[in-house]
């Protein structure tokens, strides 16, 4: 996405929520880093997407992520 992002193959990236950008710190921050010099914009389709917080949704994501991946797992151990 790099290569694309910085040719101007595309303006916007949309996702449906928010959340969806930002599952770990690992991609967001690669997404991010896509983006910047770029005219790109983010936006979802349910909420609005504030870059000034990115980072920090993201490393919460990814905790929020690897919480319910325990849960499973302790789910499913009964």
């Amino acid at each position: 996405m790099l290569k694309e992002a910085r040719t101007g193959a595309f303006q916007t990236i949309v996702a449906w929520k928010a959340d969806r950008l930002y599952r770990g710190g690992g991609p967001a921050y690669a997404l991010k880093e896509a983006l910047t010099g770029t005219d790109i914009r983010l936006e979802a389709v349910k909420d609005t997407i504030d870059p000034k917080y990115f980072g920090l949704l993201a490393e919460i994501g990814g905790l929020e992520r690897e919480s319910i991946i325990e849960r499973t797992r302790m789910g499913g151990q009964g």
